[in-house]
């Protein structure tokens, strides 16, 4: 008698690894959802081209803000992302969030710096969209690492979330020491990059086996400390910049 392959997490179980020539493991997945948290906090760096839109297109602060509270509101939508992750891989969910990100920041890129026809409402849908997609790759890493590390979900849940603090700090030192006072350089920056990185890094986001689970239970919190301390250097050098 056969079995019907179980449903577990994403999709079924025979077919949720494909490329089993790829040496997938919990670790390496974590790796890549702390590249693709460290590209998804940049909601967070709106005041470095806002004052640019403000002066280019002569809105007023009360325009600017409301372009701004668009930025919630692409948070809000990213709610369907989490219907997706229960019925398809977690690569879906990024790679989703990666077409969003591209179109919004993209198209925001394109009105700013070119003749695009513009508007406060087709500015807003933009930066709705891109930091929508963001909320799609958040969802794909941190329930996949929730998955991954049942019994230190905390402590993956606090390293991506760290991640996400980093990633606006990230950017906008690269924007400061390379680009500026390039606004339109910097749109195209956070346009690109993230996505090419979400597209790159997304297969990797995948659940592990009870078994592989078990297999490198032993040093867990050592590797733990190690990312601690990586993450505490990286915030000490970005702060002494």
């Amino acid at each position: 008698m056969t079995l019907a392959p179980k449903k577990n997490g994403n999709i079924m179980n025979g077919s949720r690894r494909k490329g089993r020539f790829l040496q997938f493991d919990r670790w390496l997945s974590l790796s890549a959802a702390m590249i693709l948290m460290g590209c998804s906090g940049l909601t967070y760096t709106y005041a470095v081209y806002s004052e640019h839109i403000k002066m280019k297109f002569h809105y007023t602060q009360e325009q600017i803000d409301n372009i701004g509270a668009a930025k919630d509101f692409g948070a809000f939508v990213a709610l369907v992302s989490g219907f997706f992750y229960n019925f398809y891989a977690p690569w879906v969910t990024v790679y989703i969030g990666a077409l969003l990100r591209v179109f919004g920041y993209g198209l925001m890129w394109m009105t700013i710096a070119g003749d695009t026809p513009r508007s406060i409402w087709m500015l807003s849908l933009y930066l709705a969209l891109g930091t929508g997609g963001d909320g799609w790759v958040d969802t794909a890493c941190m329930m996949t690492s929730v998955e991954n590390f049942e019994d230190n979900r905390g402590t993956a849940m606090g390293i991506l979330k760290s991640q996400l603090g980093l990633s606006g700090a990230m950017f906008v030192t690269i924007y400061q020491a390379f680009l500026q006072p390039d606004v339109n350089k910097f749109l195209l920056l956070i346009a690109v990059v993230p996505t090419v990185l979400y597209l790159l890094l997304g297969f990797l986001i995948s659940p592990s086996t009870q078994i592989e689970k078990f297999k490198d239970i032993r040093g867990t919190m050592l590797r733990f400390k190690v990312i601690y301390v990586s993450i505490h250097s990286q915030q000490r050098n970005h702060d002494n910049m």
